[in-house]
């Protein structure tokens, strides 16, 4: 069209129409590789970004929105495989984080190579630091310094506790230290039983 727009069409239907901000495609572009200066929108009611392997048929990633909820799927073939983040460390990409397939979450320590900090949704477990498995579910810390634990930071005059219940009682025992006179209590049955004064 003389000072206007061009269209390409296919058995008499267009496929690719120019616009003044660029061009307008209706169906599929297959292209070898694809380089773009600028921003990438994928508009849709459901929109969806796949990146499969080489003739589509195994997904690899994908973005993906069914109009209430926004999901990032990564699969390995027909499996759901594992979601890794890396950094750059100016040298290499350094694994930061991982999150299994299973439900396991691990953090790395600075080099990338050992996590050591470990969710086992299996066992419903954080382990912190070191390589030794622990028996029991909760939360265990290891480390291999001269001294390590579980420090609890609170205002001057506040107060640091550690709970323990059950499903009757949510804190039918209890550890408080108090910082306004630097006292520690002990609780037991919902009741102090030792006071420790500073």
């Amino acid at each position: 069209v003389s000072g206007g727009a061009g269209t390409f069409n296919h058995n008499n239907s267009t496929k690719l129409t120019t616009t003044a901000t660029g061009i307008d495609v209706t169906g599929t572009v297959v292209a070898d590789a694809l380089t773009v200066d600028g921003d990438i929108t994928v508009s849709d009611t459901t929109p969806s970004l796949t990146l499969s392997d080489t003739g589509g048929t195994n997904q690899k990633f994908t973005v993906s929105h069914n109009g209430a909820t926004s999901y990032l799927t990564f699969r390995n073939n027909t499996n759901y495989g594992a979601l890794q983040f890396l950094a750059d460390n100016g040298t290499s990409a350094i694994t930061r984080q991982t999150i299994a397939s299973n439900g396991d979450i691990s953090f790395y320590e600075d080099t990338g190579t050992t996590a050591k900090m470990v969710w086992s949704s299996a066992a419903e477990q954080l382990h912190v630091g070191g390589t030794t498995t622990p028996e029991t579910a909760g939360i265990s810390i290891e480390t291999t310094a001269a001294s390590g634990g579980l420090q609890i930071i609170s205002p001057t005059t506040g107060r640091g506790d550690i709970f323990f219940g059950d499903t009757a009682d949510l804190n039918v025992g209890q550890i408080r230290y108090a910082h306004s006179d630097n006292s520690m209590t002990f609780r037991a049955n919902a009741a102090d039983v030792l006071v420790v004064n500073s």
